[in-house]
This record gives C-alpha cells, sequence and structure tokens, in this order.
C-alpha cells in the first residue's frame, strides 16, 4: 500500500511539477497553490493533500499564507500582490547584480 501511495504522490508530482526552478518564494508558492486547485477540480481533495505532502515545512507555511490571502482578500487582489511581489524583487535582483 505504501509503494502505491508513494507511486501516485510521484505521478501527481510529475504532472502538476514542484516549481522548484522558481527563486522568488511567493511566485513558488503561488503556483504550488495553484497546482493544489487544479488537483482538487481535476483529482481528488486526497490527491492534493498527497501532493502537499512532498513539500517541507517551511514551503507549506508559504502556501498556507497564499491560501490564507486569498481566503481574506480574493483570488484577483491576491494575484495583483503576488504580481507585484515578484516585479519589486526581481527589481532589486537587478540593482543588486
Amino acid at each position: 500500500m505504501q509503494e502505491i501511495d508513494e507511486l501516485r504522490k510521484n505521478n501527481l508530482l510529475d504532472k502538476y511539477g514542484t516549481f522548484e526552478e522558481i527563486d522568488n518564494p511567493e511566485l513558488k508558492a503561488w503556483n504550488r497553490c495553484a497546482a493544489c486547485f487544479n488537483i482538487v477540480a481535476a483529482e481528488s481533495y486526497e490527491d492534493m493533500k498527497t501532493y502537499a505532502s512532498h513539500f517541507n515545512e517551511e514551503s507549506k507555511g508559504q502556501m498556507s499564507k497564499i491560501f490564507n490571502r486569498i481566503k481574506s482578500n480574493g483570488y484577483e487582489k491576491t494575484l495583483k500582490e503576488i504580481k507585484k511581489l515578484v516585479i519589486i524583487r526581481e527589481d532589486q535582483d537587478e540593482i543588486a547584480s
């Protein structure tokens, strides 16, 4: 049974991605949250929990913050905030280079 669970988790990670290649933590968490929404819609809530179990506590905490912001502020406002944070962080990185 454990092998089946691990195989299912690996399949979900392959299908929906982990976004490890993204350096910006807000954008990475946003994309992981979007993957969770998509998994619930296309697969199941249990599969979303399996997908999320892959991530460490810090990553889960970042995802939780995004989910809470969406719950409090709505999808569109949260998306705008994330986009602003990404631009600000990219500008800071460019200045530091």
